[in-house]
């Protein structure tokens, strides 16, 4: 790497070292052959934070000695880091060749001046051979303390706020209701019982919290507009002091209660509520909780693309899916499979000019770089390893989103299939909020006509041509 393209990674270290999972990254580089054995397989064995994993990463990478060229760094990161990725490169583009850039050693390194008295009560300070004040133990930079959440019983919460939205997105209302009632009822009794350990009652009050969560998701994904006054969010509010981490609980609320009061207030105080939730979200490590927030976003955002399509807002949908994907990258692998095809199938609506309920934006220009995205996140979802597991309602969605596809390359037939397929599972599953717009998608493919052909038009011409000729020569013939 030259000085540029270690100054354009410097510029965005503190994005990598919060959103970057080096082991996402190195197996591509090792096949490449761009890092070594031993360090693709240090990288693998350590026992380190996601944040200092990455900062060593960062650090052997762009060292004098790696062999790593910034390129193949770049394409290694876009495979699940996309939005960083091009981050990096437009930082790149803005670094002027002239400027003066610092060396490999200031890019690695944050200075930080420290004092230590001696015994004439002066400072005592390091200085390297090239006059940089420096520490005499330098460090990369540290960020912001963040809370990790990733112990074995919140990992058991995940697990089970997993099934509970899965259970929505089949469509399993009453074993959603029963298990959601049974936590409850646990919860309940044994809040206050102080032969009761407090850790467990603790453990108790995320589980309590993690189901008021899941139900306040399944109204919302059968647009219940009145569902900012129901008392879930009042009972929320009373479980949070109660939870192992309340800032992470204050964090999901908040996001939750942005989504809820945007169906029946402007979108743009749903979004007020995301940029307190953004905010606590920035003192967790990336997680599923910090994920939702982000994938909140992404529907608010989705909902106001549709109301005022803009390639602004087109852009920031598509960014903050592929930085809500991130977030996920140290789950289950189940949960991280779940939600990649959730956002990519935002990705594919945003791009297809697709509203959030499978309403076609009419107003929205799609090219041929749209059509070809779409495709290929399509395409990777259909892999018979991500397919596995996928609930009927992203089913239902990816039917809207291949009908549109096939609708826009006028392969009706196609598109005709795939529709009414989402309109089935749609009305199996009563989900209302979608039904209309694809009832709509239906209507208007049964009855569409195919547009004549160039190669038709053609046919036709000859055809009238040889009318005509057999006209004169049956004239001819009734003149003799």
């Amino acid at each position: 790497m030259n000085e540029r393209e270690r100054k354009a990674i410097q510029k965005n270290l503190i994005d990598l070292i919060h959103n970057v999972n080096p082991n996402d990254i190195t197996p591509y580089l090792f096949q490449d052959d761009q890092i070594t054995r031993s360090l693709y397989e240090e990288l693998l064995d350590l026992n380190l934070s996601r944040g200092k994993l990455c900062q060593l990463f960062i650090r052997r990478i762009t060292s004098n000695g790696s062999k790593c060229k910034f390129k193949s760094f770049i394409h290694a990161l876009s495979k699940t880091y996309h939005f960083l990725s091009e981050k990096i490169k437009e930082t790149l583009a803005n670094i002027n060749e002239n400027q003066n850039l610092q060396t490999e050693e200031q890019l690695i390194y944050q200075r930080k001046e420290v004092s230590e008295p001696d015994i004439d009560n002066h400072a005592k300070t390091y200085t390297s051979s090239n006059q940089d004040t420096i520490t005499e133990h330098a460090f990369i930079y540290e960020p912001i303390k963040k809370i990790d959440v990733f112990t074995e019983n919140r990992r058991r919460i995940s697990r089970m706020s997993h099934r509970l939205k899965r259970l929505n997105h089949d469509g399993d209302v009453d074993k959603f209701r029963k298990f959601v009632g049974k936590i409850g009822d646990k919860f309940s009794k044994h809040k206050l019982d102080r032969l009761k350990n407090v850790k467990a009652r603790m453990n108790l009050a995320d589980l309590k919290f993690t189901s008021l969560e899941a139900e306040a998701s399944f109204k919302r994904v059968n647009y219940d507009v009145s569902l900012y006054e129901n008392p879930i969010f009042k009972e929320m509010e009373s479980t949070i002091p109660y939870t192992t981490n309340p800032q992470v609980s204050s964090m999901t609320y908040l996001a939750r209660y942005g989504s809820a009061i945007s169906m029946l207030e402007s979108i743009d105080v749903g979004l007020g509520y995301l940029q307190y939730s953004k905010n606590h979200a920035e003192h967790v490590v990336p997680c599923k909780e910090t994920g939702m927030v982000f994938y909140i976003e992404v529907n608010l955002l989705s909902q106001k693309y549709e109301q005022n399509p803009s390639s602004e807002i087109k852009k920031s949908i598509l960014k903050t899916a592929e930085l809500a994907i991130s977030q996920f990258s140290g789950e289950d692998e189940n949960v991280q499979k779940d939600y990649q095809r959730m956002l990519m199938l935002k990705m594919v609506f945003c791009r297809l000019g697709i509203g959030l309920f499978g309403k076609r934006i009419n107003s929205v220009k799609v090219d041929d770089s749209d059509r070809e995205a779409a495709k290929n996140f399509m395409d990777f979802i259909e892999k018979p390893n991500i397919w596995e597991g996928m609930e009927k309602r992203r089913k239902m969605l990816f039917q809207i989103a291949k009908s549109e596809l096939y609708r826009q390359h006028n392969q009706i037939d196609l598109a005709r299939m795939h529709a009414r397929e989402a309109a089935e599972i749609a009305e199996e599953n009563k989900w209302n909020a979608e039904l209309p717009n694809i009832k709509k998608l239906v209507n208007e493919l049964e009855n569409h006509i195919e547009p004549i052909t160039k190669k038709e038009n053609e046919d036709i011409d000859d055809w009238m041509n040889e009318l005509e000729n057999d006209s004169e020569e049956i004239g001819e013939n009734n003149k003799r």
